[in-house]
Parts: C-alpha cells; structure tokens; sequence
C-alpha cells in the first residue's frame, strides 16, 4: 500500500490496524476514530492529509537537504498572513511561533555544527528548551489550547507567548 496525503483513514487503518491507537493518541480530535461509527464514517471520506489539518500547523517544520548536502529548514504556516492583516488593523493576534522559532534553531545548531562552535548549538538548544518549556507550562497560542490535555487556562497573544520563550531563554542562560 502507497501512503500520503490521499490515503483513506478506513483504508490505512483497515491495512495497519495497530495505527489506531497511536492516531488516538496524537489529538483528542483523533480520539473519536476509537468508536467504530465514527471511525468508518469519518474514515471512508477523510483522507491523512485533511487529518494532518487537526494538529497544528504552527507546530510542523521541516528540514530540506538538497543533493549536495546543503540544508533548509522551514516552518509550514497556514494562517499567518490571516493574523499579519489583522495585526495590520491593530488587532491582537495569537500566531503559534513555535515552528519559525524551530526553524531558525535548526539553522542557527546546524551552522554551529559546520563551525565548529558548541556554544551556538548550545543558544540554538537552549531557545527550544525555553519554548518547550512554555508548554510544558501551559503558555500556549490559542491554537494549542483545545490540543492540550489539561486545557490551559488562557492563551497568549503573539507577543505575549514570544515574551515568555525569551524570559525562559534568560533563565537558561
């Protein structure tokens, strides 16, 4: 069986019975695929790539290596230009930073592995430890809070959430 985007949830599960659990797991959203109604409805029609849609997109980044050996790394955004018009308006927003912010580490560890500088990977650690652990602690964007299990009590705003990673940024250091 060829897996992506397109694969049926009933097929796969059908295929990889085991994967249920573990799908379960990875989202309360995910959760309702334990009841079979819901796992052959919902199944029969969603396909893995609407069911990447529940997580976060603020939390997916990639690293692309290119033939040669050079890397990119990049954060996977859907609503960021939403909420930039919108701060724009001088409204508050709640853009989820965390995959820009694993992007640039994964940049800023990978130049210091090519340099040779451990205290640039150690920065590059320790901005993601200082973010982890903001989450860890309940200091979330609003599009993590119905993720969480226990739900927060409140989100931060954009600044509000940055404003946190780099106090836990100062702690580390």
């Amino acid at each position: 069986m060829k897996i992506g985007s397109r694969t049926k949830l009933d097929d796969l599960l059908k295929k990889y019975p085991f994967l249920l659990e573990f799908l379960a797991g990875l989202s309360p959203r995910f959760a309702k695929l334990r009841n079979p109604v819901m796992r052959k409805t919902i199944g029969r029609v969603a396909t893995l790539g609407q069911a990447a849609g529940f997580g976060s997109l603020g939390m997916m980044t990639s690293v692309l290596v290119s033939p040669d050996g050079k890397y990119e790394y990049e954060a996977a955004h859907g609503t960021v230009r939403r909420h930039y018009y919108e701060y724009l308006k001088g409204n508050p927003t709640s853009t989820n930073s965390v995959a820009s912010i694993f992007a640039w580490t994964g940049g800023i560890k990978k130049r210091g592995e090519l340099d040779g500088t451990p205290d640039v990977i150690r920065f590059g650690e320790n901005i993601e430890k200082a973010v982890i652990g903001c989450i860890e602690g309940g200091v979330v964007t609003k599009d993590l809070v119905p993720l969480m299990d226990p739900k927060p009590a409140n989100f931060q705003p954009t600044e509000g959430f940055i404003d946190a990673v780099a106090a836990g940024l100062r702690r580390l250091m």
